[in-house]
């Protein structure tokens, strides 16, 4: 049954042909969904059809199994922000990098003059980004195992800092506050699902963490363009009903960028 929603899902779901997110419910599910289902499944080796790498896959695992069947990761909106944010040179870091998908697609936009420092506390994880490091002769991700604080990044100069759901904020913001201070990156940081009141107190706390920095934070959605493609745009951190990943922007960075970044959805005010 699972080679029979492969072959007749997949190639559907894999194109993000018109309703092709219905089917992926049907047959991925989320992360609570159809675990049961899956659980004997086989892995699989696919290349990405963003940054073009190959990937080892477990499709018991829910995170590699939306890869597999949308041949990308999951958070396009990250994606094509990251398509317009990052150049070749730039150095990213990558706190709590899970199975690599985030720093795959870094490392293909930075290109060999950049860096991408993957941090991550599970060894399951780490031995997973390293088998694809190997797998594909890819020298510019540098897995690290120590903590993740100012002296590890001495002498590095991000321009993008990633923060996963699974890591405090808080807590790697003040562990970063150097580095944040010295080259002022922009940050994305994940608002993992949780009730209403609990995510808006956590968002309030940490934007007024980051204004003390001289950030400005928004969420950053993902808008259709035309019946196939879609846009990264920027929306208010307030009033999302969903977990969120939000952006955010140190002052210096909306004044130089501010005329682009409004085709993005940033206020006129915010500059």
């Amino acid at each position: 049954m699972q080679e029979l929603i492969i072959g007749l899902a997949r190639p559907y779901i894999l194109r993000e042909l018109p309703g092709w997110g219905y089917l992926y419910r049907w047959a991925v599910g989320n992360e609570q969904q159809r675990e049961w289902f899956w659980a004997a499944a086989p892995s699989r080796t696919v290349r990405g059809k963003l940054h073009g790498f190959e990937m080892s896959l477990d499709l018991s695992h829910w995170s590699d199994r939306s890869t597999y069947f949308l041949g990308r990761w999951i958070d396009l909106h990250n994606q094509l922000f990251m398509l317009d944010l990052l150049e070749p040179g730039d150095t990213v870091v990558d706190v709590s990098a899970h199975r690599g998908s985030f720093a795959l697609v870094a490392s293909r936009l930075v290109g060999h003059r950049g860096k991408v420092l993957c941090f991550d506390a599970n060894p399951s994880n780490t031995a997973h980004v390293e088998r694809d490091i190997a797998a594909n002769g890819i020298a510019n991700i540098v897995v690290e195992h120590e903590g993740l604080t100012d002296d590890v990044l001495e002498q590095e100069h991000p321009a993008l800092i990633k923060i996963g759901g699974d890591d405090d904020e808080f807590h790697v913001i003040a562990n970063l506050s150097q580095t944040i201070a010295r080259d002022r990156p922009v940050l994305l940081t994940e608002v993992p699902s949780a009730a209403r009141a609990e995510r808006d107190a956590s968002m309030l706390a940490l934007m007024a963490v980051m204004d003390q920095r001289g950030y400005s934070g928004f969420t950053l959605i993902l808008r259709r363009h035309g019946l196939l493609n879609h846009r990264w745009g920027l929306a208010p951190l307030h009033g999302a009903k969903r977990a969120l990943n939000a952006v955010w922007f140190h002052a210096d960075f909306l004044h130089k960028h501010a005329s682009s970044l409004q085709r993005y959805g940033l206020p006129a005010a915010v500059h």
